[in-house]
């Protein structure tokens, strides 16, 4: 394979990459806003419930002039509900007042006014005040394009969250693959494993190149998919999942920011990477190429890049972990297994024939568009969280 070859396949890979992850956020976008339930009813009007009692001079009043608004406000619409001598008017208003948050009767009994998301309990006095007169209208003019009735809407309510669940569910494992997609774009642990395969090469032990390699991937993929088990279990905590979403979300924000200026300015300020200090240790363990020495060298690679691409991680566990525990172990298994696709690629091709100095050359021309895709996508699903798409 050329190295021409191999660049127009990297730079059609690049891509894919930054199509299918923009997709399928819009995508979820588009399912959770299709998911959504209007208030807004069909005939245009303001509708609202009124429950009343016979024998109740603040009722009586509140009734005289609500009936004089609805008179001048056509689009205003109010159903009367009488409570004291209808039963099944009072067990409605009893059941419905406790769906909006309280339980307005026994708070303050009749009259109660509901007009959308806003209650007027009793009066000031017998007659309604200004105050309670600009509340009313201010409810009003709250819905200048109608609102359905009490009823309604919290049947909507329920619809709307069984809507928003069935759409949590079907993006999670969009969200999973998107994320490991851009995970998956690993300079250090890429060009741990080209260096390990060239040293092999070199020493003319092309027959270990499998089992080597396959040692050194299987390693990453161990320690990224515990380090995983453990997050995950951590946030079945729900006030420890919501802080952990709101960290993950300004983890990835910075380390998109960073590896977008890398694509700019590398090597210029700070930069996500492997410390220097630590490379003649990689080195070291790299000319020994033995199974224990591929092994140290999986784990080493996995836990420094961690803290470098772990905000997309973390953000993927927060979500999993509002998924029963047997399938979100499951999409972590999916997420690890294309986290490390790439490495099983670049151990084929080189095992098949390509010169690794080819893909290393690449690999060094190419990292800033590796970090700029890993930046995007990272910032992509910070908007996406921020935005409660996902």
């Amino acid at each position: 394979m050329s190295k021409t070859k191999i660049e127009k396949n990297f730079k059609l890979l690049i891509t894919i990459f930054l199509i299918t992850s923009t997709f399928i956020l819009s995508y979820a976008s588009s399912i959770k806003e299709d998911n959504l339930v209007s208030n807004i009813p069909s005939d245009g009007l303001i509708h609202g419930y009124m429950f009343w009692g016979i024998g109740c001079p603040h009722c009586a009043a509140l009734k005289e002039y609500l009936n004089e608004l609805e008179k001048e406000n056509p689009k205003l619409k109010i159903e009367y509900f009488e409570v004291y001598q209808n039963k099944t008017n009072l067990e409605f208003f009893a059941n419905i007042s406790k769906k909006y948050g309280k339980d307005i009767y026994k708070e303050g009994g009749v009259p109660t006014l509901i007009i959308g998301e806003d209650y007027l309990i009793g009066c000031s006095s017998p007659k309604p005040s200004d105050e309670d007169k600009l509340r009313i209208e201010n409810a009003i003019n709250k819905y200048p394009d109608g609102i359905k009735s009490p009823k309604e809407i919290l049947l909507n309510n329920l619809t709307e969250s069984s809507a928003e669940e069935t759409s949590k569910k079907n993006i999670t494992i969009l969200a999973v693959l998107s994320a490991a997609l851009a995970d998956s774009i690993n300079p250090c642990a890429f060009g741990v494993l080209i260096f390990l395969l060239i040293y092999l090469l070199s020493i003319k032990a092309k027959k270990k190149m499998i089992s080597v390699g396959i040692t050194y991937i299987s390693m990453v993929f161990l320690v990224y998919f515990l380090a995983g088990l453990g997050l995950l279990k951590a946030l079945q905590i729900p006030l420890i999942n919501s802080i952990i979403r709101n960290i993950a979300i300004v983890i990835l924000v910075i380390v998109g920011i960073v590896n977008v200026k890398d694509f700019f300015w590398y090597g210029k300020g700070f930069s996500f990477k492997i410390p220097e200090s630590k490379k003649p240790l990689i080195e070291k363990y790299i000319k020994k190429a033995t199974f224990t020495a591929s092994l140290i060298l999986g784990a080493f690679v996995a836990l420094f890049e961690l803290p470098c691409t772990g905000g997309v991680y973390l953000a993927i566990i927060s979500l999993l972990s509002t998924n029963v525990r047997t399938k979100a172990i499951f999409y972590l298994f999916i997420y690890n297994v294309i986290f490390v696709l790439p490495l099983f690629i670049i151990l084929l091709v080189v095992y098949k024939g390509v010169n690794p100095k080819k893909l290393e050359n690449l690999r060094g021309n190419k990292r800033k568009w590796m970090r700029l895709v890993s930046g995007i996508v990272m910032l992509l699903i910070a908007y996406a969280m921020f935005k409660k798409i996902i």
